[in-house]
């Protein structure tokens, strides 16, 4: 385990002794702790990619981003990347209204990114290539395995499908 935040170290702490008598060792130097370790997390509306939130948020209606009654406001240039993305995705048009693309877009529970990768699938003729590459980016931390059986694992679609339809796995 491999903490980032003193606070989540605090929480960790408190947790040993909760139920029973015990202890908490913590492998590093108290100056390291204090030094190395931010105090506390930022909210996740601050660290990630806003698009799928602007676009749900648009689909709703809402076109006054800047003043929506978020419980924690998303700085200023994130809310403006996720604009400029949609905006290339083709989800949204220069005045920032939803376009017939990104109304379809917002139905799938998807990052934007790969919601515009299976809208535009049919058109180049690889949907069952898109939609496998899309589950895998979704839930590509489901798909980690140990090294032991990693080389069984890459050899399952193969043993499966066979050999020249699966091009997309190693």
């Amino acid at each position: 385990m491999f903490l980032r935040r003193q606070a989540s170290a605090h929480q960790r702490a408190g947790r040993a002794g909760r139920t029973q008598p015990g202890k908490c060792f913590r492998l590093y130097t108290e100056s390291s702790f204090k030094k190395d370790l931010q105090e506390q997390t930022y909210p996740e509306i601050l660290r990630s990619n806003l698009g799928s939130v602007v676009l749900q948020l648009k689909k709703l209606g809402i076109d006054d981003l800047v003043h929506f009654d978020f419980m924690d406001p998303p700085a200023p240039e994130t809310l403006m990347r996720a604009l400029e993305l949609l905006n290339y995705l083709g989800a949204m048009d220069d005045d920032g209204n939803l376009t017939p693309v990104g109304n379809i877009m917002s139905e799938f529970p998807l990052d934007p990114q790969l919601a515009k990768m299976l809208v535009a699938s049919p058109e180049f003729r690889c949907c069952c290539g898109c939609v496998a590459r899309a589950c895998v980016l979704q839930q590509g931390a489901a798909l980690r395995v140990g090294q032991a059986p990693q080389a069984r694992a890459r050899q399952a679609p193969r043993r499966a499908i066979g050999p020249r339809r699966v091009r997309h796995v190693r």
